[in-house]
């Protein structure tokens, strides 16, 4: 039977004083497009940095993620009531909604990028919680939920591709690397198109945000530019693509190389 301890108490109290103040702070707010309340998301970026082991604080900043952005708190709350590093992660999350979508968001990555592995984990939590709303409402509303954002398909696209290419590092953490390819998959799902050359039985992936598409040949991913690409390529469905991708895998196999990894 696990023992708790004074310190368990405090941060199990500091926890769900950080659930009060996140309800009170986002009371009335809606997540886009739906009539969920918005508590419903940093609740989930909690339930997915529970599961990650991180430590309170980073829960806690995980619950108080979006209440300087969106919910006009100041830092300084935050931090006389929770302490100076939840104050800094959720500060250092908030975006400067002043600039122009694109230029805050290049901001956003390049911190990001810098940040210590902690900070990654809230981002590829809140950016999870986003991308499964982002599949799950496609399927109900289709190409009408992107008029829900400050900016088209396309950027999105750009925005979440390259911050799943940051967020590299943690796919090699034991906690961590089902999330990110969680998100990699929906990312996927949502914001990638696939070909098939029935000639060459080919397979071709192309995000939206890109003109070129790829495929990988003999292990190397080989980049086709957008004036090059192969003619007469058939949309396919996810599906379809990674089953063709895996039997052009296994016929590519060559008895003096071996089996193509």
């Amino acid at each position: 039977m696990a023992v708790r301890t004074e310190q368990l108490d405090r941060d199990h109290e500091r926890l769900n004083e950080a659930i009060r103040f996140a309800v009170e702070a986002h009371a009335g707010q809606l997540r886009k497009g739906t009539q969920l309340p918005y508590i419903v998301h940093p609740m989930e970026v909690l339930s997915i940095l529970a599961a990650m082991g991180v430590d309170f604080d980073v829960m806690i900043a995980g619950v108080l993620h979006d209440c300087i952005e969106d919910a006009e708190v100041g830092r300084e709350e935050i931090a006389a009531q929770f302490g100076d590093k939840v104050a800094d992660m959720v500060a250092a999350h908030s975006e400067k909604k002043d600039l122009p979508w694109e230029e805050r968001k290049a901001i956003a990555l390049d911190e990001l990028e810098a940040a210590d592995p902690d900070f990654q984990k809230m981002v590829l939590a809140d950016k999870l919680s986003n991308m499964r709303a982002i599949a799950r409402d496609l399927k109900k509303v289709g190409d009408e939920l992107w008029n829900r954002f400050h900016a088209p398909k396309e950027k999105q696209s750009w925005y979440y591709s390259e911050s799943i290419d940051v967020l590299e590092p943690l796919q090699f953490d034991d906690m961590a690397e089902e999330y990110f390819w969680e998100l990699n998959d929906l990312y996927k799902d949502v914001f990638v198109e696939y070909f098939f050359d029935p000639q060459e039985q080919r397979v071709y992936q192309q995000a939206l945000h890109e003109d070129y598409c790829h495929v990988f040949e003999r292990g190397d991913c080989i980049w086709y530019e957008g004036d090059k690409l192969p003619s007469d390529l058939i949309p396919v469905d996810k599906l379809f693509a990674e089953r063709m991708e895996a039997n052009w895998t296994e016929e590519m196999m060559d008895v003096s190389l071996g089996p193509v990894s």
